[in-house]
This record gives C-alpha cells, structure tokens and sequence, in this order.
C-alpha cells in the first residue's frame, strides 16, 4: 500500500527556515490557526475540501475489508472507504493488527492521514482472536500517537457478523464516522484545518528537537581524522621521497658500477685467453666467433682485427649498463613518485649509449732490437751446431770413419734451425707483451669512458628525479591545502548550525507549545476528534 498525503507539506530545513520571533504574529489565543500557519509556514487554506467521507487504511491481514463488511452490515449507508493515499475526505482511521508490531505502514498511514485530513482514529481489530489486545492497542498509541490525540476503539468484525453487534464495539465507531460525516461542510473542513496544522507543529517540534540535540562531533570527527591524515601525508610525503630517492641513487652508483666491473673483467680474460671472436655475456648480445688462436698466435692477429673486436666488446658493454641503468631508473621513479603522478605517466627517455675512444693497437716494426735477436739467435745456433759438431769429430776419432766429412754439415743444419726457433720464441714473447700492454691500455679507456657516462647519466637522473618530485610534492601540498580549507569550511558550518538549531529551539518551542495548546482547545470547541 502506498500511502501519500492529499496536502503536501512544504520540506523544511530546522536550522534554516524562518524565525518565528522576526515577528510577533498573532495572537494564539484569539486565532490558534494564524499562530500556528505563521509557526510551520503552512498556509490552512491549501484545504479547500472535506467531502463527508472518512478513509481507512492498514497494513494487510489487519481486517480492513472484514471491518468494512462488518460497519456496512450494520449501516448500508456508512460512508467508509479504503483510503489510495490521494482521495480527500474529512477524517481517517488507521487499523492496528494487534499480531502484528507496529511498522513502517501503520507510522506512514498515521502520518500521511493527519497531514492530508487532520482527524485521525486508531481502531484495533480481531479483539476477540487476541486476548491481550489492550496491550497490543496500549503499544500502538505509545507508538502512533505519543500526545494522547486521536480517537480509540476495539472491534471485533467476527462478533457483529455473527449477530452480538453490541459486544463487537463498532457501533461506537460507527457513531464517531457520523460525527464527522453529518456535520456541515465549514465545520469539516475546520476540523481538518485544525488538524493538519496540529499535526505540523507536532512534526516541526519533533524536527527542531532533532536538529538541536544532534551531536555536532558525529560529523565533525571525521573530518578531524581525515584533516589528521592529511597534515601527516604533508608532513612527512616529501621527506620520506627524498630518502627513498637518495637510496636509490646510491644502490643505483652501485649496480651499475658492479655491471661495469662484471663486463670489464669478461673482456678482459676473452683477451688474455686469445679468443678475440667471444662476446661480452649480456642478456641481448649473445655472440661467440668462430676466430679462435692460442697463446703464439697474437703476433699473427691484425691490428685492424683486434681493434674491432675491441670495439665490439665496448659497444656491447656499454649498451648492456645503458639497459640496466635505465631499467634501474624506470624502477626508482616508479618508486619515489608513487601516488604522486597520473594513473599513466609518460616512459623515461632512452639516452644512447655511449661509444668510448680506444688508442689503436701497436703496429710491428724493425727496429734494433730485432737486429740483436737475430744475432742473439744466430750465435746460439752456431754455438750449440759447433757443440755438436765436436761431438760428431770425437766419434770419428775413435773409429767411426765417415763421421769427420758430415759433421761440418750437420753442425750447419743444426745451428740455423735453433737459429730460427729462438728467433720466432723472442718475437712472440715480444709480440704478446705489446699486445697485453695494448689490452690493458685499451680496457682501461673503456671503463674511464663508460664510467664518465654512467656518471653523467645518474648526475642527470637524479636532476631530473628531484625536480619532478619537488613539482609534484608542491602540487600535492596545493591540493591538499585546499582539502584542508573545505574541511575547516565544512566544520565550521556543522557548528554554525548546530548553534542556529539551539537557539532556534530555545526561541521556538516554547512559542509552539502556546500555539499547541491554543490549537488543542479550539479543536475541543470544533468536536470530537
């Protein structure tokens, strides 16, 4: 059932509607109805009807077809309906189950009806399935109708339908509908005039009482708590980002440093073991030559060649640290600006990587040195030739002919091949040192070429960190100030209501008891209620 009132009220705000006391009004007692207008701001002659109907309404299983079939039984002629929620009529009543609790239905109905027609009964009904129906009705009232205002009665539908009309109590009933239909139509519709008003200066007392005894701090305390947080977020976001972002740095001068030491070393024995074709081991650059030499081989390696798989090596390198040094940075942002910067902020810019300058290999040249290791290699052939040539001549001496005529040649074979083994001995040794000289000379202007790089890099990361989290702590620290101020807004306009209501309270209900009670007696004058 949907219940709603013929003559709508006018909702009204309790701290914010007009004061009663900006004027005197009238007099309650010599025109209780302008009073009570003037009080509630509800004009009485919104009520232009009051047809001599009276409305019934409840919620169901309370018996309202039963009772009407019952008073009908009784009176062909009663003039009862069941009340919609918009047909007018000049009194209601309102069926209380005594089964039942009082609920939602029977609070709306009681509300809609003394808006709409101002005269409202509480019937209870099945009185005699219930026996403690006195309580149940006791209940209702205390509910319903806390001023003791309206009309009560007990019925019993069962009993009149079943011939005992006088023990089923709706003949009193009956005679109150009577009352209200069979009188004239000005006195209908005062009494509904009367009533509706009663029925707002009850809702407007009960309003301002609520709005006056609201506990400001229920609304106010949690907007302390979240100015708290607010101030703490302030406080302390910039500081706590800035230590993460230092520490970061930090661990990202030394991870990076470590790859670049890591790198180094690789190069540095694929070098001494010879194998100038194997790759810097790095995620992305996973190469290995086929050019594979031993230990005598160096002199035999080009120049060009050593330089370009120098270079290889240093171009892997450096684009394996710029990988990891902007991986490493990516995440450092990441976690210094959390919560700071949109939902999906722009990627980091990808620098090039570096490419180092690396001195050009030694080239072979004659020079003295050669010279000397020549005859150094000659006078140790002929030496060990001559040595063994003396050998060969004693053999002859002692009867091994033949042996003298071939000793001079052997001796001659024999010097020249130590000859040139010495020889080819000292220029690989010679030719080795050179090339590890070259090597260290080379891998060093790597890592001073990519240890400037790296430098420069985290120098300008952590330039460009810092003033982005300076731009976004000071967006922050602008936006939560102004969180701040409709906070303190908001909090000082609880209070200041909270303040209106009070005084509004003070000045208002004791003129709306006058009122009410000036109103009380013109309705006793009007008739029954």
């Amino acid at each position: 059932m949907t219940v709603t009132s013929q003559a709508q009220t006018t909702s009204q705000d309790p701290t914010t509607s007009q004061d009663p006391t900006d004027a005197a009004g009238p007099d309650p007692a010599a025109d209780p109805l302008a009073s009570a207008a003037q009080l509630t701001g509800i004009d009485p002659a919104r009520w232009t009807v009051a047809p001599p109907q009276v409305a019934i309404v409840g919620a169901p299983g309370a018996g309202g077809r039963t009772l009407l079939e019952a008073m009908n039984d009784l009176d062909p002629d009663t003039p009862v309906r069941l009340w919609g929620g918009s047909e007018p009529a000049c009194a209601g009543i309102v069926l209380i189950d005594p089964a039942s609790a009082i609920g939602y239905t029977e609070r709306a109905a009681v509300d809609a009806m003394r808006q709409s027609f101002g005269v409202v009964a509480l019937v209870c009904t099945k009185i005699d399935a219930f026996w403690d129906w006195p309580s149940a009705l006791r209940e209702a009232r205390d509910d319903l109708d806390p001023t003791g205002s309206m009309a009560l009665f007990a019925t019993s539908s069962a009993a009149a339908l079943a011939g005992a009309p006088e023990e089923s109590g709706i003949g009193e009933l009956l005679a109150w509908v009577h009352a209200h239909t069979d009188a004239d139509e000005q006195l209908r519709l005062e009494r509904v005039r009367a009533g509706a008003l009663d029925a707002a200066l009850d809702r407007m007392a009960i309003d301002v009482e609520r709005a006056a005894s609201a506990d400001p701090e229920e609304q106010i305390g949690p907007m302390r708590r979240e100015r708290s947080r607010l101030l703490a977020l302030r406080d302390q976001s910039r500081g706590d980002r800035v230590g993460v972002l230092r520490s970061g740095l930090t661990d990202l001068r030394a991870g990076v440093r470590t790859a670049l030491d890591e790198g180094v070393n690789e190069i540095s024995e694929a070098a001494r073991s010879g194998d100038f074709g194997r790759a810097v081991r790095i995620d992305h650059h996973d190469r290995r030559g086929d050019d594979h030499r031993g230990h005598d081989d160096h002199e035999q390696v080009p120049a060009a060649e050593r330089m370009a798989w120098m270079r290889e090596q240093a171009d892997a390198l450096a684009i394996h640290l710029a990988d990891v040094h902007h991986g490493q940075v990516a995440q450092l942002r990441t976690t210094a600006l959390l919560g700071l910067e949109d939902s999906a902020p722009a990627g980091l810019p990808r620098p090039a990587p570096a490419r180092v300058e690396i001195p050009e290999p030694p080239r072979r040249r004659r020079r003295a040195e050669d010279l000397i290791v020549v005859l150094l290699g000659i006078s140790v052939g002929l030496g060990l030739g001559r040595l063994l040539g003396g050998l060969v001549a004693d053999a002859a001496d002692t009867g091994v002919p033949g042996l003298r005529w071939i000793g001079m040649p052997v001796m001659l074979v024999v010097g020249l091949v130590i000859a040139i083994w010495v020889i080819r001995v000292r220029r690989a040794s010679a030719a080795r040192a050179a090339t590890q000289t070259w090597t260290e000379q080379a891998l060093a202007a790597v890592r001073t070429g990519l240890e400037r790089d790296l430098t420069d890099r985290t120098n300008a990361a952590d330039a460009a960190l810092t003033s982005r989290l300076n731009r976004l702590t000071a967006r922050q620290d602008r936006r939560i100030a102004g969180q701040l101020a409709e906070i303190d807004n908001a909090a000082r306009a609880v209070l200041a209501r909270s303040e209106r209501a009070a005084r509004r309270r003070d000045e208002i209900l004791p003129r709306a008891a006058q009122v009410k009670d000036a109103l009380e007696e013109h309705r006793e004058k009007l008739g029954p209620a």
